[in-house]
């Protein structure tokens, strides 16, 4: 007769152990599991502090970027202040000569029995007011300006007879004609035309 073996104390054992071996597997995934999660978090945190310093730099590259166009910016405003105030003086000076010349040419038209009193330009248009020995010099004054390369359309507005007694002798009188500036005439070549009475154009 086989004598009776009990099997229970060692089957509660190995439970047991298989328990426990579980268990420790258990740990074991959950630590290299724990791990992995530190490891990808140091790398994104890295990754993070990375890209900060990365925009950081971007930020001040465009700070200085952004200082520079605007000093750009003032410097091209100065240039353009500068190259109105040049374009200004230029302008006068331009002025300057034609209205030199053109009251030069109206001396140099004047008969020797006339003289000005009075000379407005408004716009291309000369107003001259003045006085004449006779209306002939009036006349031979219009018909001057109207040979000259720097006016045309010479025109009498008015005469009007001085009383006898006056310093200019009888028959002289107080003229107003209007003539109009030519501006083909206020040009480098205005001077030769000048000298030899030929029109611009």
């Amino acid at each position: 007769m086989t004598p009776a073996i009990n099997f229970l104390p060692w089957r509660e054992w190995e439970r047991r152990r298989l328990n426990g071996l579980f268990l420790l597997q258990l740990g074991g995934v959950l630590a290299a599991g724990l791990a992995v999660v530190g490891a990808a978090a140091m790398d994104l945190s890295g990754a993070v502090g990375a890209q900060q310093a990365r925009n950081a730099s971007l930020r001040e590259a465009i700070g200085g970027l952004n200082e520079r166009m605007a000093e750009i910016h003032r410097l091209e405003q100065r240039r353009d202040d500068l190259l109105e105030r040049i374009q200004g003086v230029q302008v006068l000076e331009a002025d300057r000569a034609a209205v030199v010349r053109l009251f030069e040419e109206l001396a140099n038209r004047l008969p020797e029995e006339a003289h000005y009193q009075a000379v407005e330009l408004r716009g291309d248009v000369l107003a001259l007011t003045g006085v004449a020995a006779s209306s002939g010099g009036v006349a031979a004054l219009v018909r001057n300006l109207n040979r000259s390369a720097w006016f045309e359309q010479a025109n009498l507005v008015s005469i009007e007879e001085l009383p006898e007694g006056t310093a200019y002798g009888v028959g002289a009188g107080v003229f107003q004609l209007t003539v109009v500036r030519v501006d083909a005439c206020l040009t480098e070549r205005a001077p030769a035309q000048f000298e030899t009475g030929e029109r611009c154009g």
